[in-house]
């Protein structure tokens, strides 16, 4: 997965086209190599599986 954020800048999660969730990139503490998103927000109105 290519970035063009940096981490702790805010992020957009979709998935098919519609975005579901807000977050910020994080680095993994037990890799630094690694990143993830941490959910900050949950777009209301999205449907569970």
């Amino acid at each position: 997965v290519a970035l063009n954020r940096r981490i702790g800048e805010p992020v957009d999660v979709v998935v098919n086209g519609r975005k579901i969730a807000r977050g910020e990139i994080t680095v993994l503490e037990s890799d630094p190599s690694r990143f993830g998103i941490r959910l900050t927000e949950i777009i209301a109105g999205t449907k569970g599986a």
